[in-house]
């Protein structure tokens, strides 16, 4: 690839077929990391993991991983488009406001919309933790001859970002999560940011909802290393589980709900009484699913943000107990089990 264009995001955006997507990013990624100068010393500070009291912001070169993970910036690009032309009809004569939390050293997400829109019609305020990401993000949107589309470009926690008075956005895209809502600072991120959301303004993603299973653990298979083209392991996988119940929906109610609630380290999310469980399967597992923006969605396996974790093995120990479940908000955020 030599340059970007508007057929090339158009063509993007529209493909279906997995492997072209795949190839399509490839390319894509083969573009950005031939075009950034910035110097890549990995005994820089910069080019570390930053860890937060919130979570871990993962260092640029993971970042650039996350981008790699194709399926999953595929719809979260194809979301955060939709999302747009959405707000475009429905306020044609404003500007559409657009925050992105957490861009890593790509910038990848807002890319097609650069390309798709009218710089009159949307503005975006990216803001990133991460000097060397930021300084790559600014070095791409400059070298592609974007900077129109940006407002603010800023070197901060989104945990702990306050926009100004006047800025209230249409739509907030944060990223910054792993498999299980573990490590990353999403729920802390989306926890700030949703206040500065307009009143009918979009969260993308809309909903991440963490359930809980029931398994045989010996019997579960592991994929293949193309994952998300491996859908018979999937498959053979969920036969021989049982829902239990879920666990946390990171959406606006449960965001509305902490809202009311200030300054806690532990959000109580529910229980389980062990003996309740019709079950032969001992075994508890994670299972992650996104509803990125109304019919766009990643399940399990389609992505490393919806593989499975282990929970929880129930022994004749604990057999007659309860387990709490409760989400952890401190530097190492993650769902934490309690046995009562």
């Amino acid at each position: 690839m030599n340059d970007l264009s508007e057929n090339f995001f158009t063509g993007l955006l529209q493909e279906r077929k997995t492997i072209n997507i795949v190839k399509q990013l490839e390319s894509l990624n083969e573009f950005l990391k031939n075009n950034i100068q910035v110097d890549n010393n990995e005994n820089d500070i910069s080019y570390n993991p930053i860890y937060l009291s919130n979570g871990v912001a993962v260092s640029p070169e993971i970042a650039v991983h996350c981008f790699q993970d194709y399926i999953r910036t595929h719809r979260f690009m194809l979301a955060l488009y939709r999302a747009v032309q959405e707000k475009l009809e429905q306020f044609p004569k404003r500007k559409i406001k657009i925050l992105y939390a957490g861009c890593g050293p790509y910038c990848p997400l807002i890319l097609p919309l650069l390309y798709l829109f009218n710089s009159t019609n949307i503005e975006i305020d990216v803001i990133e933790i991460n000097p060397y990401s930021l300084k790559s993000a600014k070095q791409i949107i400059s070298f592609i001859g974007k900077n129109q589309y940006i407002k603010k470009i800023l070197c901060i926690d989104a945990t702990q970002y306050k926009p100004e008075k006047e800025d209230r956005f249409d739509i907030i895209i944060s990223e910054t999560m792993d498999k299980a809502l573990e490590i990353e600072p999403q729920v802390s991120i989306f926890l700030n940011l949703f206040s500065y959301l307009k009143k009918e303004g979009i969260l993308i993603p809309e909903k991440v909802t963490v359930d809980l299973y029931a398994t045989d653990i010996r019997k579960e298979k592991s994929s293949d290393y193309e994952f998300y083209l491996d859908t018979s392991t999937t498959k053979s996988n969920q036969i021989q589980r049982t829902f239990i119940k879920n666990i946390i929906t990171l959406d606006k109610s449960f965001l509305k709900l902490q809202h009311s609630k200030k300054n806690q380290e532990n959000i109580y999310l529910t229980s389980l009484k062990i003996s309740d469980l019709a079950t032969e399967n001992i075994d508890l597992l994670y299972i992650t699913s996104l509803k990125i923006y109304k019919s766009i969605t990643l399940s399990e396996d389609e992505s490393l943000l919806t593989l499975k974790v282990y929970a929880l093995t129930l022994t004749d120990k604990i057999i007659d107990s309860q387990v709490e479940f409760s989400y952890r908000l401190n530097n190492d955020p993650r769902i934490i089990k309690k046995i009562v």
